[in-house]
């Protein structure tokens, strides 16, 4: 907290905190359940689309030799297509957490040299930018 925040805290009745935190929870909950309905709804829609559109006639025979993936036969005889699977699935994981983290990492040491400039400049300007 800045110093300057402490002086112009205002204390609000525990009555009234505990009211207020009732109806953002309800309403926090309410548009969430909405929001979680509406996107497996659609993403339901979008699967089968693609099941009907590109799948529907689709026969094993159809596929041509070429087309077909020789990740099986390179497979050694200790693993499984299951564990090569895994493994590249958790390979692909942990270089998306890597970036993700990188980049994360970055933007905070942006914003941060950004808002330390600003509060040197105008402190005021620094918190409202940053509570916003």
């Amino acid at each position: 907290m800045f110093k300057e925040d402490a002086e112009h805290k205002v204390k609000i009745p525990k009555d009234a905190k505990a009211h207020l935190m009732a109806k953002f929870q309800k309403l926090y909950a309410e548009s969430h359940k909405d929001q979680e309905e509406s996107k497996s709804g659609k993403i339901y829609e979008m699967v089968q689309a693609i099941e009907e559109e590109c799948f529907s006639d689709l026969q094993p025979e159809d596929i041509p030799d070429d087309c077909v993936s020789d990740l099986g036969e390179n497979i050694g005889d200790n693993q499984t297509l299951e564990e090569t699977a895994g493994k590249v699935q958790h390979d692909s994981i942990t270089s998306a957490a890597a970036e993700m983290s990188k980049h994360a990492e970055e933007s905070n040491e942006l914003f941060m040299k950004e808002f330390i400039k600003l509060y040197a400049q105008n402190p005021n300007a620094a918190k409202a930018l940053y509570y916003m």
